[in-house]
Protein backbone atom coordinates (compact mmCIF):
# COMPACT_ATOMS: atom_id res chain seq x y z
CA UNK A 1 0.00 0.00 0.00
CA UNK A 2 1.35 3.46 -0.91
CA UNK A 3 1.83 6.31 1.56
CA UNK A 4 -1.44 8.01 0.65
CA UNK A 5 -3.35 4.78 1.23
CA UNK A 6 -1.77 4.26 4.62
CA UNK A 7 -2.55 7.86 5.54
CA UNK A 8 -6.20 7.40 4.63
CA UNK A 9 -6.44 4.21 6.68
CA UNK A 10 -4.76 5.88 9.66
CA UNK A 11 -7.09 8.88 9.46
CA UNK A 12 -10.12 6.62 9.25
CA UNK A 13 -8.92 4.56 12.21
CA UNK A 14 -8.43 7.68 14.32
CA UNK A 15 -11.94 8.83 13.59
CA UNK A 16 -13.26 5.40 14.48
CA UNK A 17 -11.04 5.33 17.60
CA UNK A 18 -11.62 1.61 18.00
CA UNK A 19 -10.33 0.14 21.23
CA UNK A 20 -8.11 -2.30 19.35
CA UNK A 21 -6.50 0.44 17.26
CA UNK A 22 -5.89 2.75 20.24
CA UNK A 23 -4.47 -0.07 22.34
CA UNK A 24 -2.04 -0.96 19.58
CA UNK A 25 -1.09 2.67 19.08
CA UNK A 26 -0.35 3.05 22.80
CA UNK A 27 1.88 -0.02 22.54
CA UNK A 28 3.75 1.60 19.63
CA UNK A 29 4.26 4.79 21.66
CA UNK A 30 5.52 2.77 24.64
CA UNK A 31 7.97 0.91 22.40
CA UNK A 32 9.17 4.20 20.93
CA UNK A 33 9.77 5.64 24.41
CA UNK A 34 12.08 2.73 25.27
CA UNK A 35 14.01 3.06 22.00
CA UNK A 36 14.35 6.84 22.36
CA UNK A 37 15.72 6.30 25.87
CA UNK A 38 18.30 3.78 24.72
CA UNK A 39 19.37 5.36 21.42
CA UNK A 40 18.41 9.02 21.68
CA UNK A 41 16.11 10.77 19.24
CA UNK A 42 18.73 11.48 16.56
CA UNK A 43 20.04 7.91 16.46
CA UNK A 44 16.63 6.23 16.43
CA UNK A 45 15.10 5.18 13.12
CA UNK A 46 11.56 4.21 12.24
CA UNK A 47 12.88 0.70 11.61
CA UNK A 48 14.24 0.58 15.19
CA UNK A 49 10.81 1.48 16.55
CA UNK A 50 9.01 -0.96 14.26
CA UNK A 51 11.29 -3.77 15.42
CA UNK A 52 10.75 -2.91 19.10
CA UNK A 53 6.99 -2.81 18.55
CA UNK A 54 7.01 -6.16 16.72
CA UNK A 55 5.77 -4.61 13.47
CA UNK A 56 7.09 -4.12 9.98
CA UNK A 57 7.76 -0.60 8.72
CA UNK A 58 4.60 -0.40 6.59
CA UNK A 59 2.35 -1.52 9.44
CA UNK A 60 3.95 0.99 11.81
CA UNK A 61 2.93 3.81 9.48
CA UNK A 62 -0.67 2.71 9.91
CA UNK A 63 -0.43 3.83 13.54
CA UNK A 64 1.83 6.86 13.28
CA UNK A 65 2.95 9.29 10.59
CA UNK A 66 6.58 9.94 11.50
CA UNK A 67 9.30 9.59 14.11
CA UNK A 68 8.70 13.19 15.18
CA UNK A 69 5.01 12.47 15.73
CA UNK A 70 5.96 9.54 17.93
CA UNK A 71 8.38 11.68 19.92
CA UNK A 72 5.68 14.26 20.58
CA UNK A 73 3.29 11.49 21.63
CA UNK A 74 5.88 10.15 24.07
CA UNK A 75 6.35 13.47 25.86
CA UNK A 76 3.09 15.38 25.42
CA UNK A 77 0.63 13.35 27.50
CA UNK A 78 2.79 13.27 30.61
CA UNK A 79 3.80 16.92 30.15
CA UNK A 80 0.15 17.99 29.90
CA UNK A 81 -0.61 16.05 33.07
CA UNK A 82 2.27 17.67 34.96
CA UNK A 83 1.36 21.17 33.83
CA UNK A 84 -2.25 20.71 34.90
CA UNK A 85 -1.02 19.38 38.23
CA UNK A 86 1.28 22.39 38.77
CA UNK A 87 -1.49 24.85 37.93
CA UNK A 88 -3.91 23.08 40.25
CA UNK A 89 -1.41 23.32 43.10
CA UNK A 90 -0.73 26.99 42.28
CA UNK A 91 -4.44 27.80 42.44
CA UNK A 92 -5.09 25.89 45.67
CA UNK A 93 -5.44 27.51 49.09
CA UNK A 94 -2.56 25.57 50.62
CA UNK A 95 0.41 27.24 52.30
CA UNK A 96 3.43 27.88 50.09
CA UNK A 97 5.67 25.27 51.71
CA UNK A 98 2.92 22.66 51.35
CA UNK A 99 2.48 23.61 47.70
CA UNK A 100 6.19 23.17 46.99
CA UNK A 101 6.32 19.85 48.81
CA UNK A 102 3.27 18.53 46.96
CA UNK A 103 4.63 19.74 43.62
CA UNK A 104 7.87 17.81 44.06
CA UNK A 105 6.09 14.71 45.36
CA UNK A 106 3.65 14.53 42.48
CA UNK A 107 6.31 15.42 39.91
CA UNK A 108 8.67 12.65 41.02
CA UNK A 109 5.84 10.12 41.27
CA UNK A 110 4.85 11.08 37.74
CA UNK A 111 8.44 10.53 36.60
CA UNK A 112 8.37 7.03 38.07
CA UNK A 113 4.85 6.20 36.89
CA UNK A 114 5.46 7.27 33.29
CA UNK A 115 9.06 6.11 33.03
CA UNK A 116 10.77 6.36 30.57
CA UNK A 117 8.54 9.05 29.00
CA UNK A 118 9.75 11.85 31.28
CA UNK A 119 13.30 10.52 30.97
CA UNK A 120 13.07 11.03 27.21
CA UNK A 121 11.69 14.55 27.65
CA UNK A 122 14.55 15.51 29.96
CA UNK A 123 17.25 13.64 28.05
CA UNK A 124 16.37 15.29 24.76
CA UNK A 125 15.33 18.67 26.22
CA UNK A 126 12.22 18.58 24.05
CA UNK A 127 11.89 22.36 24.05
CA UNK A 128 15.22 22.59 22.20
CA UNK A 129 14.69 19.79 19.67
CA UNK A 130 11.24 21.18 18.89
CA UNK A 131 10.34 21.39 15.23
CA UNK A 132 6.94 21.10 13.67
CA UNK A 133 3.39 21.77 14.76
CA UNK A 134 3.24 19.37 17.69
CA UNK A 135 6.46 20.63 19.23
CA UNK A 136 5.00 24.12 19.68
CA UNK A 137 2.77 22.55 22.30
CA UNK A 138 5.84 21.25 24.13
CA UNK A 139 7.40 24.71 24.35
CA UNK A 140 4.18 26.37 25.53
CA UNK A 141 3.49 23.62 28.07
CA UNK A 142 6.97 24.03 29.54
CA UNK A 143 6.38 27.78 29.80
CA UNK A 144 3.09 27.18 31.61
CA UNK A 145 4.83 24.91 34.11
CA UNK A 146 7.55 27.52 34.65
CA UNK A 147 4.95 30.25 35.23
CA UNK A 148 3.07 28.10 37.73
CA UNK A 149 6.21 27.47 39.80
CA UNK A 150 7.25 31.14 39.65
CA UNK A 151 3.76 32.10 40.87
CA UNK A 152 3.97 29.70 43.83
CA UNK A 153 7.31 31.15 44.88
CA UNK A 154 6.12 34.73 44.33
CA UNK A 155 3.12 34.03 46.55
CA UNK A 156 5.49 32.85 49.27
CA UNK A 157 7.49 36.04 48.97
CA UNK A 158 4.36 38.21 49.04
CA UNK A 159 3.04 36.49 52.18
CA UNK A 160 6.38 36.77 53.97
CA UNK A 161 7.05 33.02 54.03
CA UNK A 162 9.90 33.07 51.51
CA UNK A 163 12.84 35.41 51.29
CA UNK A 164 12.62 38.34 48.89
CA UNK A 165 16.33 38.79 48.14
CA UNK A 166 16.18 35.96 45.56
CA UNK A 167 14.22 36.49 42.36
CA UNK A 168 11.28 34.04 42.19
CA UNK A 169 12.08 33.48 38.53
CA UNK A 170 15.72 32.62 39.24
CA UNK A 171 14.68 30.40 42.14
CA UNK A 172 12.17 28.58 39.91
CA UNK A 173 14.75 27.98 37.20
CA UNK A 174 17.17 26.63 39.80
CA UNK A 175 14.58 24.20 41.14
CA UNK A 176 13.57 23.12 37.64
CA UNK A 177 17.22 22.47 36.83
CA UNK A 178 17.52 20.31 39.94
CA UNK A 179 14.58 18.19 38.84
CA UNK A 180 15.70 18.04 35.21
CA UNK A 181 19.03 16.50 36.22
CA UNK A 182 17.34 13.46 37.77
CA UNK A 183 17.39 11.56 34.48
CA UNK A 184 21.16 11.26 34.91
CA UNK A 185 20.96 9.24 38.11
CA UNK A 186 17.40 8.38 39.15
CA UNK A 187 15.62 5.15 38.18
CA UNK A 188 12.23 4.13 39.61
CA UNK A 189 13.60 0.70 40.51
CA UNK A 190 16.81 2.06 42.01
CA UNK A 191 17.82 2.26 45.68
CA UNK A 192 16.21 5.70 46.15
CA UNK A 193 12.47 5.94 45.54
CA UNK A 194 10.55 8.92 44.13
CA UNK A 195 9.09 9.91 47.52
CA UNK A 196 12.54 10.08 49.12
CA UNK A 197 13.87 12.18 46.24
CA UNK A 198 10.82 14.45 46.48
CA UNK A 199 11.31 14.97 50.23
CA UNK A 200 14.97 15.86 49.70
CA UNK A 201 14.20 18.27 46.86
CA UNK A 202 11.35 19.97 48.71
CA UNK A 203 13.53 20.37 51.82
CA UNK A 204 16.30 21.97 49.76
CA UNK A 205 13.76 24.27 48.08
CA UNK A 206 11.80 25.27 51.17
CA UNK A 207 14.72 25.69 53.55
CA UNK A 208 16.81 27.46 50.94
CA UNK A 209 14.06 29.95 50.17
CA UNK A 210 12.50 30.31 53.59
CA UNK A 211 12.61 33.80 55.08
CA UNK A 212 15.10 34.05 57.92
CA UNK A 213 14.37 35.83 61.17
CA UNK A 214 16.62 38.85 61.57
Amino acid sequence: MDASGIGKRRAAARVDSSERYMKRRRAVVAAAAKVFKENGLADTSIDDIAKAAGLDRATLYYYVGSKRELFDEVVLDVLVSNVQMAEEIRDSSRETDVKLQELFERLLRSYAQFYPHMYVFLQEDATRVASGEGSVDVVELQRRFDRALVAIIQEGVDTGVLRKDISPRLAAFGLIGMVNWTHRWFHPDGPVGPDEVARAFSTVAIEGLRKRDT
